[in-house]
C-alpha cells in the first residue's frame, strides 16, 4: 500500500527515536523532542548507491519496531543486520539508508536521523507537520514514546476486547489437549467470544498441569543486556519452579535462535 501510494520504494525521512542521553532528574519531567546525535549505533548501512542497506556479514538477529505514517499500527518484523552498521554513536544524520523495511528488500530510506524524545506520542506531531518537508516518514523505535491515553477506559476496553482469531485458538486448544493434557473446562478457564459476557470470579482459574514459560531473548536482550539471565540461569529457575509446583511438563514459548533453543 505504501509503495503504491508513494510511487516508489523510497521513504523520504526515517527518524530513529531515542531517550535523552542526559536522562531526566526527578521532579523536572517535561515533554520534549529534539534532533540529537545518535546515542547508539544504528541498524542502517549504505549500499554502493549510497542508500542505506544491510551488507553481507550478518550480526545477531534483532527485532525492530517500525511505525510509518502511511501504515496503521506498530509493525514488528524479524531482521538480520550487518556487522558494519552506521551511523556510529554521536553522528547526527545520514542520507540514503537501507535497513529492514517490512521485508521489502528494495525499500530505502533517503535520510536517517535521530530524535531524542520524552513524552507522549502526540509530541512528535508538530515536528512532522511543520518541521519537515518529507512526504513520507517512518518512526523507528517508536516504543520510546508514551501512550497518550494510557490507563484510560478506552485504552483498557480495547486491550480487553482483543482475542486471538478462532482458527488460531482451535490450533492451540488441540495442541494443549494432545501434548499438555489441558482443556478450558479442566483448567477452569471458560471463554466467551464477546468479552463483555465473561463473568468469571477473579482467581477461580485452575490452570493446566504444566509450567508455562515465556523466555524472552532477541529484542529483550538487545534492550536489556544487564537484566537478562543466562540460559543456564533460566534452566535452573524452570527446574526450581517445576519442583515447587510438582510438575513434570513445561511449555516454553521463546524467540531464541536455533542454537539457544537446542542448548535449552
Amino acid at each position: 500500500q505504501f509503495i503504491a501510494e508513494s510511487g516508489g520504494p523510497f521513504i523520504d525521512q526515517v527518524y530513529v527515536l531515542q531517550s535523552y542521553a542526559e536522562g531526566w532528574k526527578e521532579g523536572t519531567w517535561e515533554e520534549k523532542v529534539d534532533e540529537r546525535p545518535c546515542i547508539d549505533q544504528l541498524l542502517y548501512s549504505q549500499d554502493k548507491h549510497e542508500y542505506y542497506r544491510d551488507g553481507g556479514l550478518v550480526s545477531p538477529k534483532c527485532r525492530l519496531p517500525l511505525k510509518a505514517l502511511t501504515l496503521p499500527g506498530l509493525l514488528w518484523k524479524s531482521c538480520q543486520l550487518t556487522a558494519s552498521m552506521c551511523p556510529v554513536p554521536g553522528q547526527l544524520a545520514l542520507k540514503h539508508g537501507r535497513g529492514w523495511f517490512w521485508g521489502y528488500e528494495e525499500t530505502r530510506g533517503l535520510n536517517v536521523s535521530c530524535l531524542s524524545v520524552q513524552g507522549s506520542a502526540s509530541i512528535v506531531a508538530p515536528l512532522l507537520l511543520r518541521n519537515t518537508s518529507a512526504r513520507s516518514v517512518m518512526l523507528d523505535r517508536a516504543e520510546n514514546l508514551l501512550h497518550d491515553h494510557y490507563g484510560g477506559k478506552e485504552y483498557w476496553d480495547t486491550r480487553r476486547s482483543m482475542v486471538f482469531a478462532r482458527h488460531l485458538r482451535e490450533v492451540g486448544d488441540e495442541f494443549r489437549s494432545r501434548h499438555l493434557n489441558s482443556t478450558d473446562d479442566a483448567d477452569g478457564i471458560p471463554f466467551q467470544e464477546d468479552w463483555t459476557k465473561m463473568k468469571v470470579k477473579l482467581g477461580s482459574a485452575l490452570g493446566g498441569p504444566y509450567l508455562g514459560v515465556h523466555l524472552r531473548r532477541k529484542d529483550f536482550i538487545w534492550g536489556h543486556r544487564q537484566d537478562v539471565p543466562s540460559l543456564e540461569g533460566a534452566v535452573r529457575k524452570i527446574r526450581s519452579l517445576m519442583k515447587t509446583h510438582r510438575l513434570d511438563k513445561v511449555f516454553v514459548a521463546t524467540d531464541a535462535v536455533r542454537k539457544e533453543y537446542e542448548e535449552l
